[in-house]
Formats: structure tokens, C-alpha cells, sequence
């Protein structure tokens, strides 16, 4: 109730005033003279023992991080590596795989050829002993007399 009598009487821009002024009073020149004894003592303050085991721990894991990335880096060279050595292992293996499949298909080819010659030779002989069974060997019965 206190409070909100207080708002009421009090004008808001006068309380923004009188906290910035407050402010002003309690932090201000702390502020200023911790500011200032940075601003002239930074060389002096950069070489603290804190300071110092802190940038040394960060050097630390700048080197560890290099570090990190370089194998990183070195692996993956080496699994390209290996990869386009199964490649050319693979296109070597095609190679060799088309040339014995080329061999294959010519070797049934004349197979099939070889075959259809003996069917044929087979064919013309049964055709023959047929017609000698009716004509005889030398067909003398199916020759056309003068």
C-alpha cells in the first residue's frame, strides 16, 4: 500500500531519475577507479599467475585440437587412399571377369555351331538311310527308267 501510494504521488520519469542517481552514487566510482587501475596496469595484470596458467591451458588445447584435426585429416587421406585402391583393384577384376565372359560366349557359340553341324550330319544321314530303305543303297528302285 506503501508502495503504491508512493507511485501515485511520484512521477515515473522522477524514479527512473533518482534510481540512475543512486546508481551514480553507489557504483559509479567504483566502477571508474577499477576501470582505470585495468587501463594502466593491463601489461601488469595480463602477466598473473591466473591469467597466465589460463592462456597456457588454452595454448594446451589449441595444439591438442591441431592435433585432433591432423588425424582426422591423415585418416581420411589414408581411407581415400584405400578406396581408390579397391577401385582400381575392381576395374582390373572387371577387366579380367569381360575378357573371360568374351572367351565363354565364343566357346558356346561354336558349341551351338559344332552342335547344329552334327544334327544336320545326323539329320541327312537318318534322311539317306530312309530313302535306302525304300530305293535301296544305290537307289536303283527310285531311278527313273528310260
Amino acid at each position: 500500500e506503501l508502495q503504491t501510494n508512493f507511485k501515485k504521488q511520484c512521477n515515473p520519469h522522477r524514479i527512473a531519475q533518482a534510481k540512475e542517481l543512486d546508481f551514480q552514487k553507489k557504483w559509479l566510482p567504483s566502477i571508474r577507479s577499477k576501470s582505470h587501475y585495468y587501463n594502466t596496469n593491463h601489461t601488469e595484470l595480463r602477466r598473473g599467475k591466473s591469467v597466465q596458467l589460463m592462456l597456457n591451458k588454452i595454448e594446451d588445447m589449441k595444439t591438442v585440437l591441431n592435433q585432433s584435426i591432423l588425424l582426422v585429416l591423415h585418416n581420411q587421406e589414408n581411407q581415400l587412399t584405400v578406396m581408390k585402391q579397391q577401385s582400381d583393384d575392381m576395374k582390373r577384376d572387371m577387366k579380367v571377369f569381360k575378357k573371360r565372359v568374351d572367351v565363354l560366349q565364343v566357346s558356346q557359340q561354336r558349341k551351338k555351331e559344332l552342335r547344329y553341324c552334327f544334327l544336320s550330319a545326323f539329320g541327312i544321314i537318318i534322311f539317306y538311310l530312309f530313302l535306302s530303305a525304300f530305293c535301296g543303297f544305290g537307289f536303283e528302285a527310285c531311278r527313273v527308267q528310260n
